[in-house]
């Protein structure tokens, strides 16, 4: 950002701490030029991609399944399960219900919960298990265990409203997220 403000010192820009559902609803009603987040299917928003990260089981490290080196579906099926929520997050929850149905896994929702450090806590609880992105900091009481097979990677990306195309300064923000996430803006994906 401080890159960004350096080469163009003339535009004004505004960072909101908003839900998923508020994002999406600001994109669409222009309230918003971008939003940042999990990639939601929303034909009315165009979608950079910036990083993707895969899905882990985190378990409490006295549970049963924190011994195996990968968790599969069947080691899912009937387990409690406490997952972020479906409002604060749609396009993690689309996610996670996606391989569930592939899978056939019939878990138990113990849970839903507003953050990430609210999840750890029920973890922490030993209220179930969950899945979270691969990079999530859960602490030291937590184990994050690989899938097989592995869900569709988290895909966090830039979004815009697709009605409208992106000015140059604009561009020129999304470019530098692209390089700040490790992208390469010249290869850009839109999805």
């Amino acid at each position: 950002m401080g890159r960004f403000c350096q080469l163009h010192p003339r535009v004004k820009i505004n960072i909101a701490d908003s839900s998923s559902e508020q994002m999406l609803g600001g994109i669409h009603h222009g309230e918003f030029d971008l939003i940042i987040g999990v990639r939601v299917d929303d034909p009315l928003i165009c979608w950079h991609s910036l990083r993707e990260e895969n899905f882990n089981v985190a378990v409490p490290r006295d549970h049963g399944l924190a011994d195996k080196k990968m968790i599969t579906p069947e080691d899912l099926d009937g387990r409690r399960l406490l997952l972020l929520s479906r409002a604060d997050y749609p396009g993690y929850w689309q996610e996670v219900m996606t391989y569930f149905r592939d899978h056939e896994i019939n878990a138990k929702v113990a849970g839903e919960f507003d953050g990430i450090g609210s999840l750890r806590l029920g973890l922490e609880a030993n209220l179930g298990i969950a899945l979270v992105a691969q990079g999530a900091q859960m602490g030291s009481k937590i184990a994050l265990k690989p899938m097989v097979p592995e869900p569709a990677p988290i895909s966090v990306a830039v979004g815009y409203a697709a009605s409208r195309p992106l000015d140059p300064w604009t561009e020129a923000f999304v470019s530098e997220l692209e390089m700040a996430s490790g992208g390469d803006p010249e290869h850009r994906q839109k999805k």
